[in-house]
């Protein structure tokens, strides 16, 4: 309930003695209604805590009770006056007052009290009550108003340091630019006045020269002819007497003239300290503007935290008034059943007189309901409860959870990185792989060819000695061939060795038969395509074995 003409009488943060014997620092104010205070209030609250809300509403008639009990001794007129002086006093700890907040039974009470040495000396105490969740509701937005005007006027605030901070900028742009320009012009001066000072010296030294040049030609010329022209000698001498003077007066202007460019350095050098110690104040000035501003934004930043916090709390009480009232308006309904079943049951005790015992019993019953419904109301309220509490360690619990969870992302990520690296080892794998399997192939094709190869020596080798044309004698005629000395006894097998193609070197033959002789010539087709192989020959028959080597092609002799 909010008056007209509310007013503040006092408002400040002060450490009150909490119920569990903690002190806490909290806001008291005290607000008084109408022109001549017909009404005065109290409250307590957290700044941190929006939820925290302790009222006291104390009206003329209630200041007489309140006399009556605890013996005051002034009007209602210098009560708000006097209470501030209490608080006033707790604030400041003069001989040690302490503000309590005492809890007795459902009751609570603000006390003022003072030590002494066997007990507390109570000054009052006050009957003061929790705020609804419409008084902190309303406490809640008007902190919320408070909060955004404050936000308001710190961005106002902010936007002026901001308009001085460019301008600042700009005034200091404008001096260095000033200072720039007089720097130059003064340079341009200096080079200048040099110039014409360098100028004029060498005028005055040529002329000098030119004098005494012709001072000596005419002194040379005047010893010759010295007793002629003496009276012309000294009209010269003085001449130049008047000439000399008018060099040393010129110099002498010169040399002041030296002195006033000096006095013009000097004096445009004070300028230019002078212009060096206004930038360097206007840079302190400069950087004394950034500490606010970073000191405003951080105020900023803190309000605007604190605002978010006070919409969230809004939120949650909102919530929780809208279950309370779903429960209200379930309660109300039961409500109005239970009446609706009350007076059908008295329309039955009026139409029926004859089963009034009966009717009584259903009254029991439904008071008895009524009870059993009450009992569950309670119970509602504490499962309400429960389950606010349960809510509460839910969000605890989903905060573990998104911090376990950014954890995991972050092990993902790690994985992921792991992972990427582990493919592209793969890859590279793969293309060894490839050209393993590659190599592997020519390999099999290498093979493949020399097995070919080898089928058909063993089918020519066959053919030799199925159909065998021995020589006449024991050297064979030119142009046929003897390959063997002798009739086979037994087949030749062919067989391809096991190190054929696998240690990267030639074919290995292992030839089983009569052993191979070089001796006679060779026929037209003795010569086989292919590399040096090693060949070991062994007889069929039980003989020992011969081992030849030959090298291809044209390995066989050819015998002329």
């Amino acid at each position: 309930m909010v008056l007209d003409n509310e007013h503040c009488l006092y408002t400040n943060i002060q450490n009150v003695v909490m119920p569990n014997g903690k002190t806490k620092d909290l806001r008291v104010e005290v607000f008084g209604f109408g022109k001549q205070v017909s009404k005065v209030e109290v409250r307590i609250t957290d700044d941190n805590d929006p939820a925290l809300l302790y009222i006291l509403h104390v009206s003329e008639s209630d200041f007489k009770v309140i006399k009556s009990q605890q013996g005051l001794l002034v009007d209602f007129v210098n009560f708000p006056v006097h209470l501030v002086k209490l608080f006033e006093q707790c604030l400041n700890s003069v001989k040690g007052f302490l503000l309590i907040l005492e809890e007795n039974g459902i009751e609570n009470y603000l006390k003022v009290v003072q030590p002494i040495d066997l007990k507390n000396l109570c000054y009052i105490a006050l009957k003061i009550t929790q705020g609804s969740d419409t008084e902190v509701m309303r406490h809640m937005q008007n902190q919320i108003g408070l909060l955004k005007k404050t936000l308001n006027s710190k961005e106002d605030e902010f936007r002026c340091l901001q308009s001085q901070n460019t301008q600042l900028h700009q005034e200091l742009n404008f001096k260095e630019q000033q200072c720039a320009k007089n720097t130059k012009c003064w340079d341009e001066e200096k080079n200048k006045l040099q110039e014409q000072f360098s100028k004029e010296m060498d005028t005055l030294r040529d002329q000098l020269l030119q004098d005494r040049k012709r001072d000596l030609d005419s002194a040379s010329y005047q010893r010759e002819n010295l007793s002629a022209k003496l009276e012309d000698l000294n009209r010269e001498c003085t001449r130049y007497k008047n000439k000399h003077m008018q060099i040393c007066e010129k110099y002498e202007q010169a040399q002041q003239t030296v002195r006033e460019l000096s006095m013009k350095l000097s004096s445009y050098e004070e300028m230019q300290k002078s212009m060096n110690r206004e930038l360097t104040d206007l840079r302190r000035h400069k950087s004394e503007l950034e500490t606010e501003c970073r000191k405003k934004d951080q105020d900023i930043d803190q309000t605007r935290s604190h605002a978010d916090a006070l919409d969230k709390e809004v939120a949650r009480l909102r919530t929780r008034l809208t279950r309370q009232e779903g429960l209200l308006r379930q309660a109300d309904s039961e409500h109005v059943k239970l009446k609706s079943a009350l007076t059908q049951m008295q329309e039955t005790i009026q139409s029926r007189s004859d089963l009034v015992l009966q009717l009584n019993g259903d009254l029991t019953k439904a008071n008895l309901i009524i009870k059993e419904n009450q009992k569950e109301l309670d119970k509602l309220q504490h499962e309400l409860q429960r389950m606010a509490a349960k809510k509460h360690e839910e969000e605890s619990k989903l905060k573990r959870v998104e911090l376990e969870m950014k954890l995991l992302r972050a092990n993902a990520e790690r994985d992921g990185a792991r992972l990427k690296a582990l493919e592209d080892t793969e890859k590279t794998l793969h293309e060894q792989l490839k050209a393993a399997n590659e190599a592997i192939l020519a390999k099999d094709e290498q093979h493949k060819k020399c097995g070919d190869l080898i089928t058909y020596l063993n089918r020519s080798l066959n053919r030799q000695h199925l159909d065998p044309s021995p020589p006449s004698t024991a050297h064979g005629q030119p142009g046929h061939s003897a390959l063997y000395n002798s009739a086979p006894s037994a087949p030749i097998l062919y067989t391809l060795g096991s190190s054929l193609g696998r240690a990267g070197a030639g074919a290995g033959l292992h030839i089983s038969g009569p052993p191979m002789t070089n001796q006679g010539t060779t026929a037209t087709r003795g010569v086989l395509p292919f590399s040096s192989t090693p060949l070991v020959a062994s007889t069929a028959a039980g003989g020992p074995g011969v081992q030849t080597r030959r090298s291809f092609p044209g390995a066989m002799g050819h015998v002329k």
